[in-house]
């Protein structure tokens, strides 16, 4: 249910005027607005045909009365266009996928998912879904499938921005690969979150190539911290979940019980199909699962300590997010970036939106970023940052997004 909207003029034998208080809503079913008050009902159509109109003000859309006071009468577009842009400035938040498991689980997490607006500009290529978490207004795009890294990530930016230049944070959210170390006890299923540690932003940029063994990695540049307002509130969040815990289980849960055709492909796959090989053991069989092929030989897994609480629960972790159009699958390769930056996670987007695209990124765990890379991990992975994601705007006050700059006055646009 949208809040309030502005007032709304409808001529025929006399004029109406729909004002903002509280008894007032829009909804939009399809292609019709619904302003509903304790009165009356105004159902108006073809929302769409007026917005993209080259006649504004010219042809009248048809408006149904519904109430005590059964009425027929018309509104202007340049009326109902001002009204579709005030639907269009209620959506703050972007949410970027890279993946259609994080699609998938973006979409499912929704606590209200809205019917579409066919309102995006020409030449937007981007595919929307709208929908609501706590009192923020989202739109999630993917990229287009088979098109991954830094330059496809940024053009989904850029049409998302143009299309809806009201968005003031954005939101990278997906899978990675892990930089396990001594120093950070990361596994399969975490959540990494990208911010600031001393001089850098929270996402790394380099180029390497190709991840083979004794290349040398090269930073390339400098890029932007998140928003401050998601900073602020990743304090909280993070001292919340110290004190009492996160809910990533239990929204992958819910999540799972509430769909159960997705609960095969998104459910935890149990601790014991998280194995971490010695970095110097490559995988030994092609596309073969690493239990069909690397553990009949007995591997050099590396032991670690049970944690102490529920075992399926993830955990957050904080730090520095390496990215790349490449993807780490060389664990000779990644411990030498781990030594040098203190890396957390590597993934294939980030640095196309930083400078772009005001945003946090965060990433679910589904890999070791070594040779022994599978699909099992990567939805359990995929839903616990997106439920990340989903605590996040949960204390996130509405009015403290709203009162933030703009993604496009912000990059300077």
């Amino acid at each position: 249910m949208f809040p309030p909207l502005m007032p709304v003029n409808i001529r025929n034998q006399r004029k109406v005027s729909v004002v903002p208080c509280s008894r007032i809503s829009m909804e939009l079913i399809g292609n019709m607005v619904v302003l509903k008050s304790c009165i009356d009902t105004i159902c108006i159509d073809e929302i769409t045909k007026a917005f993209t109109s080259d006649k504004i003000g010219q042809q009248p859309v048809s408006v149904r009365l519904r109430g005590p006071n059964k009425f027929h009468g018309f509104v202007d577009l340049c009326s109902l266009k001002n009204m579709v842009q005030c639907i269009l400035r209620l959506y703050t938040v972007g949410w970027i996928c890279a993946l259609q498991t994080e699609y998938v689980a973006a979409c499912e997490l929704l606590d209200e998912e809205l019917p579409p607006l066919q309102t995006a500009l020409p030449h937007d290529n981007n595919a929307y879904t709208f929908g609501r978490i706590n009192d923020h207004y989202i739109v999630i795009a993917c990229l287009p499938k088979g098109r991954y890294g830094l330059a496809s990530a940024a053009s989904v930016a850029k049409d998302m921005l143009r299309s809806f230049d009201s968005i003031r944070v954005g939101l990278m959210v997906g899978i990675g690969g892990a930089a396990p170390s001594d120093k950070h006890d990361i596994r399969l299923g975490d959540v990494v979150v990208g911010c600031p540690v001393k001089k850098e932003g929270g996402v790394i940029p380099y180029n390497f190539g190709k991840a083979v063994q004794e290349m040398e990695f090269v930073s390339t540049g400098s890029l932007n911290s998140p928003p401050t307002v998601l900073l602020t509130n990743l304090t909280k969040l993070s001292a919340y979940h110290e004190r009492k815990g996160n809910h990533i289980a239990e929204s992958v849960r819910k999540m799972v019980a509430k769909n159960q055709r997705l609960g095969e492909k998104y459910q935890h796959p149990g601790v014991e199909n998280d194995r971490l090989y010695e970095s110097s053991y490559t995988h030994q069989g092609g596309d073969d699962r690493c239990e069909i092929c690397c553990d009949q030989a007995s591997p050099p897994v590396l032991h670690r300590s049970q944690r102490l609480h529920d075992l399926n629960k993830p955990v957050v972790h904080y730090g520095l997010i390496a990215s790349a159009d490449t993807l780490m699958k060389d664990a000779i390769a990644r411990d030498r970036l781990i030594k040098k930056h203190d890396i957390l996670c590597f993934e294939m987007e980030a640095a196309g939106l930083m400078n772009d695209f005001p945003c946090v990124v965060i990433r679910g765990i589904c890999d070791y970023s070594d040779s022994h890379k599978n699909d099992m991990w990567q939805g359990y992975a995929a839903v616990a940052a997106a439920s990340y994601a989903k605590e996040l705007l949960g204390i996130i006050p509405a009015h403290q997004i709203a009162s933030t700059q703009t993604a496009t006055a912000e990059m300077g646009e």
